[in-house]
């Protein structure tokens, strides 16, 4: 799980370094602090005024039957990447390597039409537009069956009930800590279950980048019947990862004391 989590986490930073949106004024409290300020090259604000100024990298994106983002974590297009006001999508297999690759011009007028001119003459002209941004996520719908893509923010959201619905059936809670000198727990009494719920439960959702040092602590939450049901991985300053249904969540706003006095022998 560990490894997996931290190669998700490696691909989000990536995705952030290419737009150039892994600045943060003190690299160690992006996450657990109760720090809301947007800081200089930072992936928030306006989305219009992102697209026209700065370079961002926007994910090949399909929605579902259920209105859910299916993303092509390979696929993207860049812009002000190759030079200011231009554009490059690369189609991607999952390996790396370039299936298509278009570049060109990136117009906006004032109207905020946005017109993509490839320069290979044998594409044509391509219209997008911004459509209604949700969780943080902007969205850009593009013609001529070029493609549907998102660009995740970065903030801080209210946690989602999948979350609270889903811990709220913890019966067993069994904490491993990757350093030689902590001793494993396995809690099972209700008042200390609660105080790991109320820390969650309290906590807010981050969509920014991490700092991504191997976790210290790896919690696992089951319920009754012994099913897993949440998984959660730690390390103090830089992360809170719960992953609940093969989803992961990264917690802010997270209550260090109270999750200590779980977490101590």
């Amino acid at each position: 799980m560990k490894q997996r989590i931290l190669l998700v986490l490696m691909v989000i930073v990536g995705i952030f370094s290419i737009t150039g949106c892994g600045k943060s004024k003190n690299k160690d409290l992006p996450k657990l602090e109760n720090n809301s300020e947007c800081c200089n090259g930072c992936m928030c604000g306006d989305t219009m005024e992102l697209l026209k100024n700065t370079e961002t990298a926007w994910t090949l994106t399909e929605i579902n039957s259920k209105g859910e983002y299916v993303y092509d974590r390979y696929s993207f297009i860049n812009f002000h990447g190759t030079g200011k006001n231009k554009f490059a999508f690369y189609k991607n297999d999952e390996n790396g390597n370039t299936i298509s690759e278009i570049r060109g011009e990136l117009v906006i007028n004032k109207q905020d039409e946005i017109t993509l001119i490839p320069n290979d003459n044998n594409n044509e002209k391509i219209t997008c537009k911004i459509g209604e941004e949700k969780d943080l996520i902007a969205i850009l719908y593009c013609d001529n069956d070029f493609g549907t893509f998102t660009l995740q923010k970065e903030g801080t959201l209210e946690l989602p009930s999948i979350i609270k619905d889903t811990i709220s059936n913890t019966k067993t809670i069994v904490i491993k800590g990757n350093q030689s000198d902590y001793k494993n727990k396995i809690i099972t009494e209700e008042k200390e279950i609660n105080m790991l719920l109320l820390v969650i439960n309290s906590s807010k959702v981050w969509t920014g980048p991490v700092t991504l040092p191997s976790p210290l602590y790896e919690m696992e939450l089951f319920d009754a019947n012994y099913n897993s049901i949440a998984k959660i991985v730690y390390n103090p300053n830089h992360y809170f990862d719960i992953e609940i249904n093969d989803k992961d969540y990264e917690l802010t706003n997270i209550d260090k004391d109270s999750l200590n006095a779980i977490l101590a022998n």
